[in-house]
């Protein structure tokens, strides 16, 4: 289904194969039988051949043999400009696609976020800007302790506890801490 992206395998790789399968491809084509399914398939070869080949006398006749097989001028021109698993990914629900991005490495994030759903696209970046800004850096390690010298002095007076309304809801720290 997905072409030679499989052959890259990976966790990663089935999964999104996994979760697409159930949610993207259809089972069945009850809707076209035969000739018309056929003819749609040629239709779209070769359009996608006349791209290819940027001759813009065949992308003008692959097109119009497009519309008249079936396709109306959005799926026209969606051909070929969408790689079909980015497409596939694209209708998966909500959870799956969230569930694929926390997994993906940054080409893959970079690839597939701008088509997740509007409202997992800035939390999602969010959460993987706070990922990389968690992981120290080679610079950011902590001064080697030389032995037997002082500690940092305690703090002058200690820290009262958050009020009610500040302490709603819990932070992952004060979970932490319990």
């Amino acid at each position: 289904m997905f072409g030679s992206n499989r052959l890259r395998g990976g966790r990663f790789q089935d999964r999104k194969i996994g979760v697409c399968d159930r949610y993207a491809a259809p089972k069945s084509r009850t809707y076209q039988e035969g000739e018309v399914s056929h003819e749609k398939m040629r239709a779209r070869t070769r359009l996608l051949q006349a791209l290819h080949s940027k001759d813009p006398e065949a992308i003008k006749q692959a097109r119009a043999d497009a519309i008249k097989a079936g396709y109306n001028n959005a799926a026209v021109g969606a051909i070929g400009r969408t790689p079909s698993d980015v497409f596939l990914f694209s209708k998966l629900p909500e959870a799956d696609q969230r569930a694929i991005l926390r997994q993906a490495n940054k080409d893959e994030f970079d690839r597939y976020i701008g088509h997740a759903h509007v409202k997992l696209r800035v939390p999602m970046r969010q959460e993987r800007a706070g990922k990389q800004a968690e992981a120290p850096g080679p610079s950011s390690a902590p001064a080697p302790q030389i032995r037997g010298a002082a500690a940092s002095p305690p703090p002058a007076r200690p820290t009262l506890p958050p009020s009610p309304a500040q302490a709603w809801p819990p932070r992952f720290n004060d979970l932490r801490l319990r």
